[in-house]
């Protein structure tokens, strides 16, 4: 079973449309499921955003996901007014699955007491929080509220929380492997890291991040419950992130639970 833990559901995002894959994309509902479909992905981690350049609230993703049990719904909130008691109703009836932080594109660092009482809901309801690290796609953001340093504190602070660091760092891989070899409740997933287009230095680029990527597995020291296949669809086409995975000089089995079971234990994912 392949799940993806990082799709996008942009589909009127002009960023997105911008810089996705050359505008080889079926921006609907429709072109997800296609996708899914085309790379045997069962399952798919989908995400509320916001973010200005990418808004889609918690109402607009359970429209989505309403009737599409492949969608897990991953929620997310407006960092200067985190409405807790809706977020406590969406995630005490399960239909959110997670929340997702955007701490890089809200100028804010993870651990900022702000969001005390939404990561108190994380820890309550036993969903993971994934967070954005590393790089951005819009120029306002300061990426110093994107190093994945700054997830040990939040992660030491809250032992209970499981954290997931999105985009594992890039291009802080190095820095995000020490935070999830040091804290047994950090997890990293993989998206953001598999490139589309950047020729003629597309491959000597994908040949350099298969070895970091390589390198920060070691650094870890395992793979189970510690990283996750994520596409960033419709960044990158779900496929080809998974023939990145499976070209990586790792152990097969460890390939496997990247490429799912890591994710189903995760979400709670059932067969």
């Amino acid at each position: 079973m392949i799940v993806d833990c990082h799709v996008h559901p942009t589909f009127d995002s002009s960023l997105f449309k911008m810089y996705a894959m050359d505008g080889r994309v079926d921006f609907t509902l429709r072109g997800l499921l296609a996708e899914m479909n085309a790379s045997h992905v069962e399952a798919a981690a989908t995400y509320a955003s916001y973010v200005p350049e990418f808004v889609v609230t918690n109402e607009r993703l359970l429209d989505i996901v309403r009737g599409n049990p492949r969608l897990i719904p991953i929620g997310s909130f407006d960092p200067y007014h985190p409405d807790t008691s809706k977020l406590r109703r969406y995630l005490s009836e399960k239909r959110l699955r997670g929340l997702k932080m955007y701490a890089g594109y809200w100028n804010f660092y993870p651990w900022d007491r702000r969001f005390d009482g939404v990561l108190d809901l994380c820890e309550k309801y036993r969903v993971p929080l994934f967070i954005h690290t590393g790089d951005t796609l819009t120029r306002y953001a300061n990426l110093k509220y994107s190093r994945p340093i700054h997830v040990d504190e939040l992660s030491v602070n809250r032992p209970d929380l499981s954290v997931v660091m999105c985009h594992a760092g890039l291009p802080w891989l190095e820095e995000a492997a020490e935070v999830a070899y040091k804290n047994e409740n950090v997890m990293l997933d993989l998206s953001g890291l598999y490139v589309e287009h950047g020729a003629p230095y597309r491959t000597a680029f994908l040949r350099r991040i298969s070895e970091r990527v390589e390198y920060a597995i070691y650094y870890v020291g395992t793979v189970k419950r510690k990283v996750l296949f994520g596409s960033d669809w419709p960044l990158a086409r779900m496929r080809g992130v998974i023939e990145f995975i499976k070209g990586l000089h790792i152990k097969a089995e460890d390939k496997a639970l990247i490429l799912g079971k890591n994710a189903k234990e995760l979400l709670g994912i059932k067969t």
